[in-house]
């Protein structure tokens, strides 16, 4: 039964990295509004075939007869050493030092985000459907797996104030939220569906949730588009119930790819858009508050626990600490394949102590772990 699950678990694997890579890539170029249609009914296609077959922690693995998976590209390469702006502030004072190795027999794959626990812990969240979402302990030691193949593409993972797990799936087009055991709590979005969501005719839909952030009052915030049709930002209460949403689409028709979200201590919505290299600051009823255009791209967001504001670099692979003004105030890390360098900062984590960074490496297919030096 074991060789059976882990073959199944291998297969899913496969043809959840194809979409990763090709949707994590650098942005295509622009689509004509019938070129998107098409390519969005096709993956939705996909969608519905993947998703058939998704598991809660603890549920049966789905049956699949043994087929042919196409051959996943190659990794990208990273951008040569210089090949990025170089942030005029200094550099923080961590190194790389011994990375969590995933359990025995495998390697990561598209390790997506990455989460730390109050108590320090590391949940890691990558696209193989073996071993997809992992709590390793202070030490690097793995504590757990909380199954297999409980997302087609895993892309965000966040924490809320009471240790429940979130996760979200772009190509399942679902936002769920797990206990701190990892049981499935509540589900937002209709599995395997794509679409605008419509409260009036009851469509309950995301297109390319990207992540998820909370209010005080533990309302959430969800953004979407990976480079798809609909980008937006969306409310909803602490149970699931739709308050709210707006478009985020570009004026001029182009790829939009609308990728993190945090909230500053005032309430104010910090959205990450990843194509335009843009911190956009919006209210809560969708004002635009504020625009800080980068010249690194801004790939994704953390707050740590001093109230302080963090950035993932995306291929431009750095980590960045900001001020809420958008000011770059510290980085490291650089495109390559060694220590401290990455094809991709896809998303990152800063632990409680302040001492380590841990870094989500989605298409260098890594994880790495960061210590302070002082």
């Amino acid at each position: 039964m074991r060789v059976g699950k882990t073959l199944l678990c291998m297969l899913l694997a496969v043809s959840a990295l194809t979409p990763s890579l090709a949707q994590d890539a650098a942005p295509p170029a622009a689509l004509s509004p019938a070129q998107r249609a098409e390519r969005e009914a096709a993956a939705a296609t996909r969608a519905a075939a993947q998703c058939a077959n998704i598991t809660s922690y603890g549920e049966a693995q789905a049956s699949l007869p043994l087929y042919t998976q196409p051959t996943p590209p190659p990794a990208r390469k990273p951008g040569p050493d210089g090949a990025y702006p170089i942030p005029d502030a200094p550099k923080l004072p961590y190194q790389a030092v011994q990375t969590p190795p995933p359990p025995v027999g495998t390697r990561y794959i598209g390790v997506s985000d990455v989460a730390v626990m109050p108590n320090g812990h590391l949940l890691v969240f990558q696209r193989s459907a073996l071993n997809q979402l992992m709590e390793f302990d202070t030490d690097g030691k793995l504590l757990r797996s909380f199954g297999d193949n409980i997302a087609a593409q895993a892309h965000g993972l966040r924490l809320d104030r009471h240790g429940n797990i979130w996760i979200t799936d772009i190509v399942c087009n679902t936002v769920t939220k797990l206990s701190p055991a990892g049981y499935v709590l509540m589900t937002i979005g209709t599995k395997g569906k794509t679409g605008t969501w419509d409260e009036a005719s009851g469509a309950h839909l995301f297109n390319q949730p990207n992540n998820v952030a909370f209010g005080p009052k533990d309302d959430i915030w969800v953004v979407t588009g990976h480079g798809g049709s609909d980008p937006r930002v969306l409310h909803f209460d602490k149970n699931g119930k739709y308050l709210t949403s707006w478009a985020m689409k570009h004026a001029d028709g182009s790829n939009t790819t609308i990728h993190d979200i945090v909230l500053d201590k005032k309430g104010d919505l910090y959205i990450a858009d990843r194509s335009a290299s843009q911190i956009i600051v919006m209210s809560q009823k969708g004002e635009r508050l504020h625009t800080f255009q980068m010249k690194n791209q801004v790939g994704g967001f953390f707050v740590d626990s001093k109230g302080g504001l963090w950035m993932a670099g995306g291929a431009d692979g750095m980590v960045f600490k900001l001020d809420w003004d958008g000011k770059i105030t510290g980085w490291t890390g650089k495109t390559g394949y060694g220590p401290n360098e990455y094809t991709e900062v896809h998303y990152m984590a800063v632990s409680p102590d302040m001492k380590t960074i841990y870094v989500a490496d989605s298409l260098g297919d890594r994880l790495d772990k960061l210590q302070r030096t002082n």
